[in-house]
């Protein structure tokens, strides 16, 4: 008879424990140098799959001569510090926690949205770029924001044809984007 009541109890409080878990959600973001549509699929209770799409500038550009150039995403996100966010009574709204990630990024120099001549030439591009940042809601809205840094490479697709062919190099990214989860 003890050992039920105690078993009982037990159950009992491992049912009261909040789970912290990860959710999908779909997301619109605004940075300094683009704007992105994301959706992060639950893989888990730490774990999400973002793909996301997005228009960023290039920042290599002389002054005046800027493109926009479309590109694709996709990250693997570990949100390794749920856990504790929750166990300190923190808010985890909306995928609020620190995280950690390998993000694979495609650019497409389809169309540039100011003139330049050909030495502006932005060639295709691959970035595999290993990522830490911190996402917050802001307030008890579903207003976000996002802070990240990723140091990776970028291997250059299609830049044989020039006369000063690189096949790729190091880069590296600070993000700061606000955004909006519906």
């Amino acid at each position: 008879m003890a050992c039920c009541g105690i078993s009982t109890h037990a159950q009992d409080s491992f049912i009261a424990q909040p789970q912290p878990t990860v959710r999908s959600l779909v997301n619109i973001q605004v940075g300094i140098v683009g704007g992105y549509v994301s959706y992060e699929a639950r893989l888990g209770n730490q774990f999400a799959l973002r793909t996301e799409a997005g228009l960023a500038t290039n920042l290599y550009s002389r002054i005046g001569e800027g493109y926009f150039t479309p590109n694709l995403t996709v990250e693997p996100r570990w949100y390794y510090n749920i856990e504790k966010r929750v166990r300190l009574n923190k808010r985890t709204r909306n995928n609020s926690a620190n995280f950690a990630t390998i993000a694979i990024t495609y650019y497409d120099a389809v169309f540039k949205v100011r003139g330049g001549d050909d030495d502006d030439y932005v060639p295709q591009q691959i970035a595999f770029m290993p990522k830490y940042g911190i996402r917050r809601d802001i307030g008890r809205t579903n207003l976000n924001y996002e802070i990240a840094l990723d140091i990776g490479y970028l291997l250059f697709l299609d830049d044989a044809t020039k006369p000063t062919a690189k096949t790729g190099e190091l880069a590296a990214d600070i993000h700061f984007r606000i955004g909006y989860t519906f």
